[in-house]
């Protein structure tokens, strides 16, 4: 199987998306064939972690403009 396609990524990016805690060092050991994959979705989640925790933004997306 495709690292890319593998149900552990598939789960853990789930995860990431939704917020929810991930025990990667747990992860690693546990799944060494998706460890590039599990690096890349850690850095992906600290990314998105810096994203969520700006002052001043509101946690609802704004709404679209209207076209001129």
């Amino acid at each position: 199987m495709e690292p890319e396609k593998s149900p552990v990524l598939m789960s853990v990016a789930a995860a990431v998306a939704d917020g929810c805690h991930v025990d990667w060092e747990g992860l690693l050991a546990a799944e060494p064939a998706v460890a590039e994959g599990l690096q890349r979705l850690r850095l992906f989640e600290g990314i998105i972690a810096a994203h969520r925790d700006v002052p001043g933004r509101s946690q609802s997306p704004a709404p679209p403009s209207e076209p001129r």
